[in-house]
């Protein structure tokens, strides 16, 4: 029996840490390579910027990187510059505030991939390290060899439509195994940008753009989120849609260095439960907006989920462009227009701006002074040295009658005061 119980006891341990998260990056990265890593796992929150975090031996360190949700999977991209890294030292890849299933059990524990830095050099960068778009994209390589290099480009379909998007120019092509590799030839140091069309693609695409030189190999993952008219959330009754946003636009002025939240619902109206709703920002606005979650699992019919638009902003500025939410059924946009102003002060109640209010008091007050009639701040001045006045007048006469009469608070004894004074006078009858 003890047999049989003590490897289920082992086993049960072990398969909660086997299924909770698989994160795995190379356990060394040349100077100036990019790195590119997938996680997955059962999370409960999604896996934002601001989760992951970078270190050198125990210290923070900053890197050029971002986090995208494909497909229920995450990608990290992060450039591991020449100038911003050390040869030889010891990186740490860590994400905290993240909730997770482990077996069957929720857990927040922080997630950390360890990995050095060699003293070699990769053949070549590219930026950025993934791809989520609805547009024609590209990507940036530089060679970073002191002698020129040939990168090939290729792509493999995941999901979706298998038509191709390839750059608008290559140096050359080679035929190779019946199929078409374009090859583009760098100097030293040179840097180009490969630029990609998607007219072909008919459906959301997940692909994966291949890079590769002598000795070093990328593969870039890349989404493409196939066009769809976008659909006005007024009549979309009418149209028989069954998602729509709640409120209809995004339309706000917002002081800048302020963060600012701003909660949208989607509503779905159908009779069907809707699964996998993808939530993306538009090129317009995703620099400066962060959505709480990325992917809605499932929506049930006639229910409705609500989301945080945090957006942020260090300088004026005007944002335009949407929110996107794409079932596999059709997708709808959320207009975004937000303006970031120095020193605003938002409208009152009444229409009117606290900041011209208060302007405008000031100012009447200001020629109410100047007339010399006393009708600006005379009465409420006159008002507060009056009463002034009167609070002084207190304190000075308390404080003349503590010192004038503070002998009256001693207890005079009556009885032995009139003894006093019966022997006082017995004395002077005998005296004459």
């Amino acid at each position: 029996m003890k047999k049989i119980v003590i490897p289920c006891l082992i086993l049960l341990l072990i398969i909660p840490l086997v299924t909770s998260v698989e994160f795995s990056i190379k356990p060394e990265y040349k100077r100036g390579e990019t790195l590119i890593t997938s996680i997955s796992g059962n999370f409960l929150d999604s896996i934002q910027k601001e989760n992951v975090k970078f270190y050198r031996n125990h210290i923070e360190v900053p890197f050029i990187y971002d986090v995208k949700s494909i497909n229920d999977d995450y990608y990290i991209y992060v450039e591991l510059s020449d100038t911003q890294v050390q040869p030889l030292a010891n990186y740490s890849i860590v994400i905290s505030g993240v909730r997770y299933y482990q077996g069957s059990q929720i857990v927040s524990d922080e997630i950390r991939k360890n990995f050095s830095i060699s003293n070699d050099f990769a053949d070549f960068s590219v930026s950025p390290g993934l791809i989520i778009t609805q547009n024609d994209f590209s990507l940036k390589i530089q060679n970073l060899r002191e002698s020129k290099i040939d990168v090939s480009v290729d792509t493999n379909t995941l999901t979706g439509s298998p038509s191709d998007f390839f750059s608008y120019f290559y140096d050359r092509q080679m035929i190779e195994n019946e199929t078409t590799k374009k090859i583009i030839t760098l100097k030293s140091g040179e840097i180009k940008d490969i630029n990609f069309n998607i007219d072909n693609v008919t459906s959301s695409t997940f692909k994966n753009v291949l890079l590769s030189s002598q000795s070093t190999n990328y593969e870039i993952p890349v989404y493409v989120i196939a066009y769809k008219q976008p659909v006005n959330n007024t009549n979309i009754s009418s149209i028989g849609l069954h998602i729509k946003f709640d409120p209809l636009d995004v339309n706000y002025s917002f002081e800048t260095k302020k963060e600012k939240i701003i909660t949208v619902r989607i509503i779905n109206q159908g009779n069907d439960t809707l699964n996998n709703i993808k939530l993306l920002a538009s090129d317009g606005v995703k620099d400066y907006v962060t959505l709480s979650i990325s992917k809605i699992k499932k929506l049930e019919s006639k229910s409705n989920i609500e989301f945080e638009i945090n957006t942020e902003s260090d300088e004026e500025i005007s944002l335009n462009g949407y929110i996107s939410a794409e079932s596999d059924e059709e997708i709808i946009y959320l207009p975004v227009n937000i303006e970031f102003i120095d020193n605003y002060v938002p409208p009152t109640p009444n229409g009117s701006s606290s900041g011209s209010s208060s302007s405008s008091s000031s100012s009447s007050s200001s020629s109410g002074s100047s007339s010399g009639g006393g009708n600006g701040f005379s009465l409420p001045t006159g008002k507060i040295i009056g009463w002034g006045l009167l609070v002084v007048i207190i304190l000075v006469l308390f404080w003349f009658y503590k010192k004038k009469y503070k002998k009256a608070d001693k207890k005079i004894d009556l009885l032995s005061l009139g003894e006093k004074n019966r022997k006082n006078r017995i004395k002077k009858i005998n005296d004459i």
